[in-house]
């Protein structure tokens, strides 16, 4: 635990910074709890069970109206044999790193974030599940201006989700160049160069509401450098609300191979532990989402070619800083080596505190 140490130690010397300093400087975190089990073995075995805690710290600075600095400290123990056995000997039990260390400078509608960052894009992202999310050194450039957003961002390193601590070079040029319109009509057209996973990649949606009603449509095209076959997807959603439920349905389509993806995909038949991008052919996906009594509440069904998952997700909030969440999942993946296996049914609990 010594580097968590240094980092709290880090951050205190930045707290105590002189009252000039601090009306410039935010303090902000959260500390978290994650128990997960699963039928594997039997729920709530030492086998099928893991189980976590993570301190998160915050720290931004502003230097002037146009430059300010950011930093995120992240620690986080396993807990070891005290709850779950099967964190122990493969997974890291305890640990700590800077998840963002950048600096961000803003002029005439222009902003640049150099430096440790989670990104946001849809087809490479910061994967936010367990106790941090994926984070990337890389140079992001945004340029707003009416109803258009520019982006631009090349990536050097990554810290995958669930990974430990290091922050992985990734292979020759990775950048991504995006265009975003935002009016009656939303439309998100992005270029994604990824020699790391060798290829480049169009996505494109667009969305629209009428009547209470959205439609939208997405298209990704994979072109992988390799002699096989490339990639094409396509999806279609439909979304609103009846008697206060949230309700879409939504449908994807894939041919010839998986879609190409850094972390995260945002096909619309993506569920809570499958990722629709991996999945051939056609899938369907149904989800109502309403908040009964104080509980956010998410139930989802999806359906791919020899696959499919249901999930429900429950999150409440005992105070402005406190919440818990559930999450049941009953997940049939994909045969292996022509073995269908049972489905997988598994229970995650998160509490949350933030400060």
């Amino acid at each position: 635990m010594n580097r968590i140490l240094l980092f709290i130690v880090a951050i205190s010397v930045v707290a105590s910074a002189t009252e000039a300093e601090k009306s410039n400087t935010t303090v902000d975190g959260k500390a978290q709890l994650y128990y997960y089990t699963t039928d594997g073995d039997k729920l709530f075995s030492d086998e099928s069970t893991n189980a976590g805690g993570a301190l998160t710290l915050n720290v931004s600075h502003k230097f002037s109206d146009a430059i300010s600095a950011n930093f995120t400290a992240i620690g986080y123990d396993s807990l070891g044999s005290s709850v779950g056995g099967a964190m122990e000997g493969d997974r890291h039990t305890s640990d700590a790193y800077f998840g963002q260390a950048n600096i961000v400078a803003s002029m005439s509608g222009a902003t640049a974030i150099v430096g440790r960052q989670q990104l946001d894009t849809p087809m490479l992202g910061s994967f936010d599940w367990l106790l941090a999310p994926s984070h990337f050194e890389a140079g992001v450039v945004t340029y707003k201006m009416d109803k258009l957003v520019l982006t631009g961002a090349y990536v050097t390193k990554l810290r995958a989700n669930n990974s430990g601590t290091e922050f992985l070079k990734l292979a020759d040029d990775n950048y991504a160049i995006g265009l975003a319109y935002s009016d009656v009509l939303n439309a998100n057209l992005w270029y994604y160069n990824i020699d790391a996973e060798n290829y480049t990649q169009i996505y494109a949606d667009v969305s629209e509401e009428k009547s209470g009603v959205t439609y939208a449509l997405q298209g990704v095209s994979t072109d992988y450098d390799d002699s096989g076959d490339d990639s094409m997807a396509y999806g279609i959603k439909v979304s609103g609300e009846v008697d206060g439920w949230g309700i879409s349905l939504a449908y994807n389509n894939i041919q010839d191979r998986e879609v190409g993806k850094v972390e995260v995909d945002s096909l619309y038949t993506s569920s809570w532990n499958i990722w629709a991008s991996g999945m051939l052919d056609n899938s369907f996906k149904a989800e109502l989402s309403k908040e009964v009594s104080g509980v956010a509440t998410t139930l989802s069904y999806a359906k791919y070619d020899d696959a499919s998952e249901f999930d429900m997700i429950l999150g409440y909030e005992v105070a402005k800083n406190i919440s818990f969440d559930a999450i049941f999942a009953n997940t049939d993946y994909l045969p292996t080596d022509g073995i269908d296996a049972d489905a997988e049914n598994s229970l995650e609990f998160i509490a949350t505190y933030k400060f």
